[in-house]
């Protein structure tokens, strides 16, 4: 009808009963939540029917202005840590139900790309030196099992292969 029907106040959200509006980014939905970003790279959860915050993930650390992913009911995003003047770099998840961080993994690293997510594995590119490399790491476990020895250029990945340009 083109009528609000109300409104809820999240993270500067306005829900009218349908649809969300938000000065901030929308990561995606699933299973009847949506999940956002504010300004802060805190994440909000938020039922698709009411329109109520479900949970609020705030780790006190800097997010990346990189895109974080929805997956497999979870939300992966990169964020900055920093140690007696040192960046430090992680991968992230988040359980999208509960808004609990299920596992986080240290990137070596400067992270130049949002993760990847395919058949179990996130991949992210990181680089050092004037040099990219790539990290596969396990999605349940947050174990990183593999790192290229070699730079790498460019990745794709696809139904679970990958294909990488050794620079």
């Amino acid at each position: 009808t083109g009528q609000e029907k109300g409104r809820t106040k999240i993270s500067d959200a306005k829900w009218d009963g349908r649809n969300m509006y938000i000065s901030y980014e929308i990561i995606g939905a699933s299973n009847g939540i949506v999940c956002i970003r504010d300004v802060n790279n805190d994440y909000n959860g938020i039922d698709l029917v009411s329109g109520q915050e479900i949970w609020n993930f705030s780790d006190g650390e800097r997010g990346m202005p990189l895109p974080p992913v929805l997956s497999d009911g979870k939300l992966y995003a990169i964020k900055e840590e920093y140690l007696n003047g040192v960046t430090l770099n992680y991968l992230i998840a988040v359980d999208i139900f509960s808004g609990q961080m299920i596992w986080k993994t240290k990137i070596e690293e400067n992270v130049d790309t949002a993760p990847v997510i395919s058949n179990g594995f996130a991949y992210v590119g990181g680089y050092f030196g004037g040099n990219h490399y790539l990290y596969f790491i396990d999605t349940m476990t947050g174990d990183l099992k593999w790192k290229s020895s070699e730079p790498v250029s460019n990745y794709y990945v696809s139904d679970g292969k990958v294909l990488f340009v050794k620079s």
